[in-house]
């Protein structure tokens, strides 16, 4: 709140409210660090991925320029212990990187000094680094507001499960529809992961609806929709074989032993005999099995919500086999018979 007087004003005081925005974010992680040698590996971890999506991908490194955070840095760095630990590794290249920005803006700037003294916005934190004025000159398309953010989350809602045209991903679509066109195709997919709508461009790839007509391989291929009853099979496997090393794969495998033993049933049957009233027809080849490939149920799975991300799908059998084999054949190499 600021009061000032007003001369042409009947009232004494008028009150001014201004919203500041500032990053406690930053205040909070540095809190939290100050706790380093009692805090358990993954949370330092995670302290460090979360320091370095703002000064590294948002190119915001003034964000960090903060006495306090840097106070935390000393006792880091003068720990003796500290260097010697893995889990530390990449929290001291960190400080290392966020210390050489400081004294590169300090060489450009002396008030940055200053700047470490308080908590900073967005646009001071840029500024802090890049000078002051660069914000308004070119800065604007790191700017995320609340407005804009909700606007792309509103949109991917709205447009996850539908087709998009050939060539194109769910990520150029909402690149076309957003107000703001300054946005670049990396930015979406970077606040998307920021907004925790996706967890990497790889699965914005993999939730992506191709049109039936898009599909590369349509022609060779033939679509087939997904039943009720595939969808509740695929849920009944989903439950046996979730958390397994090799969760797709061993699924996969299952959904394949299914299949060959229905082409084992209908050979074992004989040919489709002649039906008496329907004119000589044969059956229809559309009753014939197919296995679906282990995309298609990737992406179903995703599209039920079962699984978020693609890393979830386990390890592939195939390529723990190969590498297997190699290590067999090398050593195999290696132990030459004595004669």
């Amino acid at each position: 709140m600021i009061a000032r007087e007003l001369e042409d004003s009947d009232d004494e005081f008028s009150v001014i409210s201004k919203e500041v925005s500032l990053d406690l974010n930053n205040l909070v992680l540095s809190i939290l660090l100050e706790n380093y040698a009692l805090n358990p590996p993954t949370t330092n971890d995670c302290l460090v991925r979360l320091f370095h999506r703002v000064a590294v991908r948002r190119h915001l490194p003034g964000a960090c320029f903060q006495l306090r955070l840097f106070r935390v840095f000393q006792s880091i760095v003068n720990d003796p212990g500290i260097s010697k630990l893995e889990e530390f590794q990449e929290l001291l290249k960190f400080i290392k990187y966020i210390l050489r920005k400081f004294f590169e803006a300090f060489e450009r700037n002396r008030n940055v000094a200053v700047e470490a003294l308080f908590l900073k916005s967005t646009k001071e934190s840029l500024e802090a680094f890049n000078g002051y004025g660069t914000y308004d000159e070119g800065s604007r398309a790191v700017v995320w507001t609340p407005e804009l953010d909700k606007e792309l989350g509103q949109l991917f809602d709205s447009y996850r499960f539908e087709p998009v045209p050939k060539g194109e991903d769910l990520a150029d679509v909402l690149q076309r529809l957003l107000s703001d066109s300054s946005k670049t195709r990396r930015q979406i997919i970077m606040r998307l992961i920021y907004l925790t709508k996706i967890d990497s461009a790889k699965s914005l790839r993999m939730m992506t609806c191709r049109s039936a007509e898009d599909e590369r391989r349509g022609p060779r291929r033939p679509k087939h929709p997904w039943t009720e009853e595939e969808v509740e099979h695929l849920r009944t496997l989903f439950e046996e074989h979730s958390g397994t090393p090799y969760f797709l794969s061993d699924l996969m495998n299952t959904l394949k032993c299914e299949y060959e033993e229905r082409l084992k049933t209908l050979e074992d049957a004989g040919p489709a005999e002649e039906v008496p009233d329907g004119g000589g027809a044969l059956a229809d080849s559309s009753i014939q099995p197919f296995l679906r490939s282990r995309k298609e149920v990737g992406q179903k799975l995703m599209e039920l919500g079962l699984v978020s991300d693609p890393s979830q799908f386990g390890k592939s059998r195939r390529k723990a086999r190969t590498a297997e084999e190699g290590r067999t054949a090398g050593e195999g190499r290696r132990r030459k018979p004595q004669e």
